[in-house]
């Protein structure tokens, strides 16, 4: 009984220590992703507003400034968030599909069998969002 207990201790802190390990990874890619989405919204500002300097009066003047200063922050908060949000997320849900299915092979096959057959379920569920997503911002 002892031994049981033992050994479902050591997989508890094994477990417990695997995700701390993975909240303080995440936490800095998170954070790498997001200052270089930073860095490059800010460059992309400074092309923005150099090709902005460089037109001629008579076309600033025939434009409607205040759309213009409105999609130029839109497009630039989008480029931000592409890059800062979804691009570490994506590496995020990489890293913990294929940890949890190395931690889920070690603890019992079939288990991962089981997490394989959810696999396409979650797929659909996932080319759903996205397909929404695209669709309402086309829109």
């Amino acid at each position: 009984m002892e031994s049981v207990l033992a050994e479902s201790l050591k997989r508890y802190i094994i477990i417990i220590s695997i995700g701390i390990g993975a909240f303080i990874i995440n936490a800095i890619s998170f954070s790498l992703w997001k200052l270089l989405s930073v860095s490059i919204a800010k460059k992309f500002r400074m092309k923005y507003l150099s090709a902005f300097s460089s037109k001629s009066v008579e076309w600033i003047d025939k434009q409607n400034l205040y759309e213009l200063s409105c999609r130029f922050k839109d497009n630039c908060m989008t480029i931000e968030r592409a890059i800062g949000d979804k691009v570490a997320l994506f590496y995020n849900l990489n890293g913990v599909m294929m940890t949890g299915s190395i931690i889920a092979l070690t603890v019992r096959w079939t288990f991962t069998l089981y997490l394989f057959a959810l696999l396409p379920i979650a797929m659909g569920i996932l080319g759903g969002f996205i397909y929404i997503s695209v669709k309402k911002r086309l829109l």
